[in-house]
């Protein structure tokens, strides 16, 4: 079985999107998105995450009582738990 397809070919097409990618601009944004893309994976490498960092918003108005009890125990097991490796010596 054979299966053939025709693709247009624009060579001026072509050319213009060369050059508009090749631009100054371009190349410092490829450039940074370069670096950015470095730390990115010397994040992930390093077990750097930002978790500890982000903020949890809970809005408390639409919470139940019990989901406000759930909640509470959740934040007391992690102080707990986080208090316990700065007790073995552990980093947080």
């Amino acid at each position: 079985m054979q299966i053939t397809m025709w693709v247009p070919y624009d060579e001026r097409r072509l050319r213009r999107t060369i050059a508009v990618v090749m631009r100054p601009q371009v190349r410092r944004m490829r450039i940074m998105g370069g670096i950015l893309l470095a730390l990115g994976v010397l994040l992930i490498a390093t077990g750097m995450m930002l978790g500890k960092v982000q903020s949890l918003t809970i809005p408390k108005d639409t919470m139940t009582d019990e989901q406000r009890v759930e909640f509470a125990a959740f934040l007391v097991a992690e102080q707990q738990r986080q208090a316990g490796r700065a007790f073995l010596g552990r980093p947080r």
